[in-house]
């Protein structure tokens, strides 16, 4: 059986994750600041984040659709539209990351 996830990563150098928060009204899955400590399972410690990021993820069954997935990414970030395109002025890097497994 195959099995989807799926997240929109807003990514950058001097991206402030807090910043970025308060400016969409929406509180991220997952975020760091450039510089902060990486740290893998077991405390292994790794480089510092290179980059900030800001990224939210589909809470979805995975066996659901990729469309079902994108489209709830999409209406975690509703009412926010124009905030997400003024990044792009910004020097900011936006993806949008589709896993597939099985």
């Amino acid at each position: 059986m195959t099995t989807y996830t799926a997240a929109i990563r807003i990514i950058g150098i001097d991206l402030d994750p807090v910043h970025l928060s308060r400016l969409l009204g929406r509180h991220p899955d997952i975020s760091h600041r450039r510089g902060d400590e990486r740290r893998g399972k077991g405390e292994r410690r790794f480089a510092d984040f290179a980059e900030g990021l800001w990224s939210i993820e589909s809470s979805l069954d995975p066996v659901l659709s990729p469309a079902a997935h994108i489209e709830h990414l999409l209406e975690r970030l509703e009412g926010c539209e124009e905030e997400v395109r003024s990044l792009k002025n910004q020097g900011v890097k936006m993806d949008l990351f589709i896993g597939v497994f099985g």
